[in-house]
């Protein structure tokens, strides 16, 4: 059980990572640009976007490759609370952009994204404390792919009701012809 909650878990953060990453890999511009806005880095500086997806995307690899390990968990940890805090600072003081946060270069930024990375926090802290406390045999290849294609699942439906509650398409709208 728990390492069935082990794998979910980190299959869910492997895919996240990884979709975000790769998206920050092809278009660097819009990452470089929210780092800018975040106050990271003065300039933007697309080679920091494309920097920002390659660390994601060995971020997401480790965590694939050693599931139970407590260590390739503390860097998905460090990365959601960095993202978290510029997130929140961010919101306080009034600013309003889109962050390109998780490859979402239209999204800006709000109270959702802000819960949405404080959830995938959760979920990374949860896993690190369970990898760090159980002891958990190493996890197989296929159990990560296991794990990994339920989360991208997760991310799949998690999209869909994104794009509905944006969109609305079953909701009326009615227009008056005066």
């Amino acid at each position: 059980m728990i390492s069935t909650l082990l794998v979910v878990s980190a299959g869910l953060l492997v895919a996240v990572l990884a979709v975000s990453g790769a998206v920050k890999v092809r278009h660097p511009l819009p990452p470089a640009l929210a780092m800018a806005r975040f106050g990271v880095v003065r300039g933007i500086h697309p080679g920091l976007g494309r920097s920002l997806g390659l660390a994601e995307l060995a971020i997401a690899g480790s965590v694939y490759l050693f599931p139970a390990r407590p260590e390739p968990l503390v860097l998905v940890v460090g990365l959601l609370a960095v993202f978290e805090f510029l997130i929140i600072r961010t919101l306080r003081t009034g600013g309003r952009f889109p962050c390109a946060c998780f490859g979402d270069e239209s999204e800006v930024l709000s109270a959702w994204t802000a819960m949405r990375t404080g959830a995938l926090l959760l979920v990374a802290v949860v896993a690190t404390g369970v990898a760090a406390l159980e002891d958990i045999p190493s996890i197989s290849a296929g159990r990560s792919t296991e794990g990994v294609v339920v989360g991208a699942l997760g991310l799949c439906v998690a999209a869909l009701f994104s794009g509905l509650s944006r969109l609305r398409p079953f909701s009326v709208r009615v227009q008056s012809d005066v």
